[in-house]
């Protein structure tokens, strides 16, 4: 009972590490960013953290924004519908989203399709599948050095082993992944959990990594450069394969922003 309420306590501690550095990220391609906090001095605090990252702060300095030569105090309150952008009348998706679907591969060719499909977009993987791969598809739209990324398919299990990470190149990446139907099961880092519908979780690309569906399962998930969430190693290791889920504080907020984000990555310039 001690080891899971602290098990419990280092992942509350750890979240907001993951909440700022995606802040950040979503700033550096110029979002509005709403900071929330108890109170007024926490809102401080993250907003000075945010402006001497070097990250996101130094494209706002240069935009004359919140980071500018007032610093922190110019920050503002913001609507969480000014997050992103639910503008109906953008653009149809263009041509930079690619799409795999093994809808019109013949079914003796599906397996390593669909393994190709998956290596493409996460990295090299071996995947099992209980029988045949009956359907699959990989939908994939550029959001700057972000991608934006919707999976369906069948019941299966991905591995990614250090011989494929040794072999393999542009590993150098984060994928932050929303279960929106379905459960999974992650393991990495030491860490073996299970992950419920609507929760979204951290694995980093470069480690290995065990990640089974028992059944069939959507995933909406944003890759990222590593650099780009400005996190160090350990912190890093210590918030992949941490299931954060929707009735969280965090995950109440996260959930519908990643998902939107995906969701319309396609339509954004």
């Amino acid at each position: 009972m001690d080891t899971a309420r602290s098990y419990r306590a280092r992942h509350r501690r750890r979240r907001p590490q993951l909440g700022l550095a995606i802040a950040r990220t979503f700033g550096t391609h110029g979002y509005d960013v709403a900071l929330i906090a108890r109170n007024r001095a926490k809102i401080e605090a993250l907003a000075g953290s945010r402006c001497g990252s070097g990250g996101a702060g130094h494209r706002k300095r240069r935009r004359g924004g919140a980071c500018g030569r007032r610093g922190a105090a110019k920050w503002r309150a913001l609507s969480l519908r000014g997050t992103t952008s639910s503008d109906s009348s953008r653009s149809a998706p263009d041509s930079s989203t690619t799409l795999h679907t093994t809808n019109s591969v013949p079914a003796h060719r599906r397996r390593l399709y669909w393994r190709e499909a998956l290596s493409r977009t996460f990295g090299a993987v071996d995947i099992s599948v209980p029988e045949e791969v009956y359907s699959g598809t990989v939908r994939t739209s550029p959001l700057g050095r972000i991608r934006g990324v919707t999976v369906e398919g069948d019941p299966m299990q991905t591995l990614r082993t250090r011989r494929l990470i040794a072999g393999s190149t542009n590993d150098n990446h984060v994928v932050v992944m929303l279960l929106s139907r379905g459960n999974a099961q992650v393991e990495q880092d030491k860490r073996d959990v299970h992950v419920r519908s609507g929760a979204l979780f951290v694995y980093d690309r470069a480690r290995p990594l065990r990640l089974t569906f028992p059944e069939p399962f959507q995933t909406k998930s944003l890759v990222l450069p590593r650099h780009v969430l400005d996190l160090g190693e350990s912190d890093l290791r210590q918030i992949t394969a941490a299931p954060l889920g929707r009735e969280s504080p965090l995950g109440t907020i996260l959930t519908p922003l990643l998902s939107r984000l995906v969701e319309t990555a396609a339509t954004y310039p």
